[in-house]
């Protein structure tokens, strides 16, 4: 008959209840260490993924295409020159690739400063692409070519084609 009625608070035996369910705070505190270690040391090694070498071709190549739009876009001529051992590409505009240099107006905020760990390989001379007003390299005797090497002797070379297309390798 024990059955039918309930045991008295004395005959009943407490047993604490396990969830299975769940995680305890212990092995939560422990995962979450375990994700705190692998993501510093995940930081840490992001910054070798830089690349200047490449960063600073795709950068330039980014300005001359943006400059070569504008030139088809406002009709005029665009030119991206770096002078004679500097490390700032400019960006000017004028009526023709032929102006004369006091025709030329630079575009502020346009230009594009070279990074320090990246050197040029390409002679002190003045480097100059000009896009006429239909987007085509204006008139010279070589295509202008750079290539970008970083402290990790790591290097990429920019071709600009006399149509105005634009390789990186």
């Amino acid at each position: 008959m024990s059955h039918l009625f309930p045991e008295s608070a004395a005959q009943r035996q407490w047993t604490p209840v396990r969830s299975v369910a769940g995680f305890t705070l212990l092995e939560l505190l422990v995962v979450m260490a375990v994700i705190g270690i692998l993501m510093g040391i995940a930081a840490m090694n992001v910054g070798r993924l830089r690349q200047p070498a490449d960063e600073s071709a795709r950068a330039l190549s980014s300005t001359l295409k943006a400059s070569r739009a504008r030139a088809i876009a406002s009709t005029s001529a665009v030119r991206v020159q770096r002078l004679a051992n500097a490390r700032t590409y400019t960006v000017s505009t004028a009526s023709g690739c032929a102006a004369p240099k006091t025709d030329w107006k630079l575009l502020p905020g346009r230009s594009y400063e070279l990074p320090g760990d990246v050197t040029i390989n390409q002679p002190a001379a003045e480097w100059t692409a000009c896009f006429s007003s239909r987007g085509i390299l204006g008139t010279t005797d070589a295509l202008p070519t750079v290539t970008f090497t970083d402290t990790r002797a790591r290097s990429r070379t920019l071709t600009v084609y006399a149509g105005g297309a634009l390789e990186v390798k």
